[in-house]
């Protein structure tokens, strides 16, 4: 079995759940340290953080992700065992195979046959891996970065492993994300029968046309490359106390994603006025969980299309679709961002698997992208 395969299916048999890294960090640090990384764990809170530096000064290079996996769901939904790591027929087997610990375990053994080769290379190489992206998000990737500014370290670019291909590994590279605005109402009222109860005072029915203008909201005004504003529903609540009886209270929750073109104050401030519409006592709570972004073309982006290309033989796609990433965090800090990972077709399914042959694909583009990345000439940057 290859390093990376074997490493990824290491990985995979800790069953690291957010916020428990389950040692797969440790695995990690001790796989670089044998190659003369230095080590720094930072916890803060619940939460496992690495910071793992080689070589010294500018540019600095940083390979990103995290150990942590949604949970698996029902074991009998899948066809072996979540978290045993299973190799068969070619492919990867198990929570966590795509996101992200496959491209954990290239990114790793890429760094280390680098390292191997280039003992005293210019720049640094580094990593930072949490165990907080698949959860709230807060004491992970964010906080490393704060500490980091305090250290006066200056990331110049950031590879994140998070999924990101779409047939095959290196067919597309994200260089930006939408932003993830929630909501959650909480419509107020008095509980009656159905028979004497007027239409008007419904909880769910005033929930409903709220909702309903929501849903009607303009999409982008200005044409981008990202997908336009969406508004969905993610759950509504309301009390069951009798079939014939008009609850009391209602709730929904639901969130908006939206492009650079658009803010979350706008947005808030649009669902606000159509609030204002709906009669009777209600209360609106917001969580704004990431900034949209689109991170600049430059060195990396360079030096990643150009062994993307002479590996596939095109040009990778570029892609802002998809959810919230950590990338969100590299870009605030005006630090070059690319996500470049593995297909994403089953990710997080049941039965998550990935190609061993997209594994190694990916270890040697990171090798790649690392060496053209420390060693190109300042006067080559794009």
């Amino acid at each position: 079995m290859n390093p990376t395969t074997n490493l990824a299916r290491q990985l995979i048999e800790r069953p690291s759940v957010t916020p428990d890294d389950h040692g797969c960090q440790k695995l990690i640090a001790d796989r670089l340290r044998c190659v003369g990384f230095e080590i720094h764990d930072l916890p803060f809170g619940n939460v496992s953080n690495l910071w793992a530096t080689h070589g010294n000064g500018s540019p600095v290079l940083v390979f990103a992700g995290h150990s942590d996996v949604v949970p698996s769901g029902p074991e009998s939904r899948w066809s072996l065992p979540p978290f045993a790591g299973v190799v068969s027929d070619g492919w990867l087997y198990g929570r966590g195979a795509i996101d992200m610990k496959g491209a954990l375990a290239a990114m790793v053994e890429a760094a280390v046959a680098w390292v191997t080769d280039r003992p005293a290379h210019p720049g640094t190489l580094a990593f930072l891996v949490t165990s907080d992206e698949e959860g709230p998000a807060v004491d992970g990737t964010s906080k490393v970065l704060s500490h980091l500014r305090e250290q006066s370290v200056v990331v110049t670019g950031a590879i994140i492993g998070e999924p990101s291909s779409r047939t095959r590994a290196g067919d597309a590279i994200r260089i930006g994300r939408r932003g993830s605005l929630s909501g959650q109402i909480r419509i107020e009222g008095s509980s009656g029968h159905v028979a004497y109860v007027p239409p008007e005072s419904n909880t769910i029915h005033r929930l409903m046309t709220f909702l309903t203008q929501c849903m009607s909201l303009e999409p982008n005004a200005e044409r981008t490359i990202f997908p336009p504003l969406s508004f969905h529903v993610t759950s509504i609540e309301a009390e069951a106390i009798s079939r014939n009886v008009v609850p009391a209270e209602t709730r929904a929750f639901f969130n908006l994603r939206y492009p650079p073109t658009r803010s979350h104050l706008e947005l808030e401030n649009q669902i606000q006025q159509i609030l204002e519409n709906i009669q009777g006592p209600h209360e609106l709570l917001w969580r704004r969980s990431a900034e949209p972004y689109l991170s600049f073309p430059g060195r990396l982006r360079a030096c990643t299309s150009e062994v993307l290309r002479a590996r596939l033989g095109s040009e990778p796609e570029l892609r802002v679709d998809g959810g919230t990433s950590d990338g969100r965090f590299f870009a605030a800090m005006g630090c070059e961002v690319i996500e470049l990972g593995l297909p994403s077709e089953r990710l997080h399914a049941f039965d998550e698997r990935v190609s061993v042959l997209d594994l190694l694909t990916l270890c040697e583009s990171y090798q790649e992208i690392a060496d053209r990345y420390l060693t190109m000439p300042a006067s080559a940057d794009t």
